[in-house]
């Protein structure tokens, strides 16, 4: 009757019913258990199981049915409210994945489009660079497109996007720009936010010109810090473009776009910051150490 849409009056009324039909249903068992194997005779027996007999204990059937009544009630709804939560859990989850979903999809667009217009610009100039670009390009985005619904991957499938967005950048910027890459090899099995380090790179790669006299150099650094977060530091050392503005706020829409979903999978346990020194741009990103 739990699962049953009814009015709560009829509810009560088949209650009632239930709970003399079936407790005089048990009380006759009893009665009749004791004459046979007690010392009733048959006169006691009948005596015993008369309606009279039956109605004086009314009371005390109605709460002791009743009260068990409220058992069954209580067990299955707080099983229902149970069911419930875990459903809302999964809501939520799945929520939360759609939304880091999204936030990757937007910034997949600026390194596409990024990326085309380079190649636009090389294959008149670059037929042989540009088909490079192509291939490179195509192989990235292959893998971007299999892994859009993962939010954690190991640290080692992140550098290996890295390493392919790498050879991209020094297609479509300068073979002169140098990539230093330090990795702590002891946590390549660490899970890092996916299609992290490449939005970061290239946004800091934005403000600095690309010539063979400048000299440009770019150093990533990941590591393990106090046994308990990983470090991703960046820092490039070249020419800025004239006129270069580091806007760090949250207006800025790659960096806000970031720190949501940093905090949708951190729930704001990271620190995040961003600073120019001279020619020099400084990117650091703590995150927790979890391991899949």
């Amino acid at each position: 009757m739990i699962d049953i849409k009814m009015n709560w009056f009829y509810r009560i009324i088949i209650h009632l019913v239930l709970s003399v039909v079936l407790f005089y249903f048990v009380f006759s068992l009893g009665s009749t258990y004791i004459y046979t194997f007690g010392h009733f005779n048959l006169e006691n027996a009948l005596a015993n199981v008369s309606f009279k007999k039956y109605m004086s204990e009314i009371e005390e059937i109605f709460l002791i049915y009743f009260t068990l009544l409220g058992i069954i009630h209580g067990y299955f709804y707080l099983k229902k409210i149970k069911i419930i939560k875990a459903q809302e859990s999964q809501i939520q989850i799945d929520l939360m994945n759609s939304r880091l979903n999204v936030l990757k999809a937007q910034l997949q667009p600026i390194f596409i489009f990024n990326t085309l217009d380079s190649i636009s610009n090389l294959i008149e100039t670059n037929e042989e660079k540009s088909q490079n670009l192509i291939a490179d390009f195509g192989e990235l985005f292959r893998e971007i497109i299999e892994s859009k619904d993962e939010n954690l991957i190991p640290l080692r499938k992140e550098w290996e996007f890295l390493n392919k967005f790498i050879s991209i950048a020094k297609l479509r910027y300068s073979e002169d720009v140098k990539f230093r890459i330090k990795l702590d090899h002891e946590i390549m099995d660490v899970l890092v936010p996916s299609l992290m380090l490449q939005p970061l790179v290239e946004y800091d790669l934005s403000f600095y010109r690309f010539n063979p006299e400048d000299k440009l150099e770019l150093t990533l650094d990941v590591s393990e810090v106090d046994n308990k977060r990983i470090r991703m530091h960046i820092q490039i050392n070249g020419t800025l473009k004239e006129g270069a503005n580091l806007d760090t706020s949250n207006s800025n829409p790659v960096l806000e776009n970031i720190k949501d979903r940093l905090s949708a999978l951190y729930n704001n346990n990271f620190e995040f910051s961003m600073l120019k020194e001279n020619n020099i741009i400084i990117t650091t990103l703590l995150i927790p150490r979890i391991y899949g």
